[in-house]
């Protein structure tokens, strides 16, 4: 159990948007730390894709349809 002190105006917010989506505020506040933990594995994968890619390596659209056999 992890306690948190937050504002009562964002408490009253939380509280009203939990009710809205039926669900607890603790499940309000999990879910909301879930999303943020997954947004930032997302952009770190990102960043560590920017950082390999070499534009050189692209292959134009017509190129992959014809690999493929799907030339128009």
């Amino acid at each position: 159990m992890t306690v948190m002190n937050i504002t009562p105006v964002i408490e009253r917010k939380a509280l009203a948007l939990a009710e809205k989506q039926g669900m607890s505020l603790d499940a309000l506040i999990e879910q909301a730390l879930v999303r943020i933990l997954e947004d930032e594995l997302d952009a770190a994968a990102v960043e560590e894709a920017l950082r390999d890619y070499d534009p050189s390596k692209n292959v134009p659209l017509d190129e992959v349809m014809k690999r493929l056999g799907l030339e128009r």
